[in-house]
């Protein structure tokens, strides 16, 4: 939590999904966030994030000096915010949520 504070974007090139909740984390510091341009990081980041194609160093190169060049806006720390509430606010929804897919299954069965 502390790097995420004291920065000022979150720098993520990656090629594959993860179970890890970092896109989320920056969202919730109000931090931009540039990272690869793949399906699931663009679930996760909307509009909020800067994209580039992890195989191509140019475009990598060209999206971090895009991103010094770029003033982030007024208001982005509660669009991030507003991003946020696209997800579950904690585990114990999560569970329910679980839990609710796993009743209607049972009642289909029953059925």
């Amino acid at each position: 939590a502390a790097l995420l504070a004291d920065s000022s974007a979150l720098f993520l090139p990656t090629i594959v999904e993860s179970f890890g909740l970092v896109y989320l984390e920056a969202m919730a510091f109000g931090l931009p966030i540039v990272t690869s341009n793949r399906d699931f990081a663009h679930h996760m980041c909307g509009d909020l994030a800067r994209y580039f194609d992890p195989f191509d160093a140019k475009s990598i190169a060209d999206c971090i000096e895009e991103f010094c060049a770029w003033k982030k806006p007024d208001g982005y720390a509660l669009k991030a915010q507003e991003g946020l509430s696209r997800f579950p606010a904690d585990w114990d929804v999560v569970g329910s949520m679980f839990f609710d897919v796993l009743r209607r299954a049972t009642d289909q069965v029953e059925s």
